[in-house]
């Protein structure tokens, strides 16, 4: 839910926000339940590669939270929607999902799934995510 769609049109300038070097990154979407589950998400355009900082960044929140044993999931979408229209999240396909839970044996394991995988083929972003939801304390 976007609350002021006029500043979503403001340009946020980071590049004198530097430490060594290095600068922000951004994350597209997050969401969590009471600690139970996280989701973090990314949203690019069709033909835009995910930096390489942001890619680390998400191996990492998934790394701590496996660490944690907090299941989480992150994804990884592109679109092609003119500039002019809205992009609906939640009906986008879900391109790469990397998920920190427990398997079938309760063994905590961090996987990574990619492209037409079976386990999200033809699901859109919200049906993954309430599902996991659901599976992990409820999306209620």
């Amino acid at each position: 839910m976007i609350l002021n769609k006029e500043r979503m049109k403001q340009i946020v300038d980071f590049s004198n926000l530097k430490v060594g070097g290095y600068t922000p990154t951004d994350i597209d979407f997050v969401m969590e339940k009471n600690n139970k589950w996280w989701v973090f998400g990314e949203v690019k355009v069709k033909g835009t590669p995910i930096t390489k900082g942001q890619d680390i960044l998400y191996q990492r929140l998934c790394d701590n939270y496996l660490d944690l044993k907090i299941p989480c999931m992150y994804i990884l979408t592109h679109h092609n929607i003119p500039v002019n229209e809205v992009i609906d999240v939640g009906n986008l396909p879900v391109d790469i999902a990397e998920i920190v839970a427990p398997n079938n044996k309760g063994i905590w394991q961090k996987k990574r799934y990619i492209g037409n995988h079976t386990f999200f083929k033809g699901q859109t972003i919200s049906t993954i995510v309430n599902k996991f939801a659901s599976k992990f304390g409820g999306n209620k």
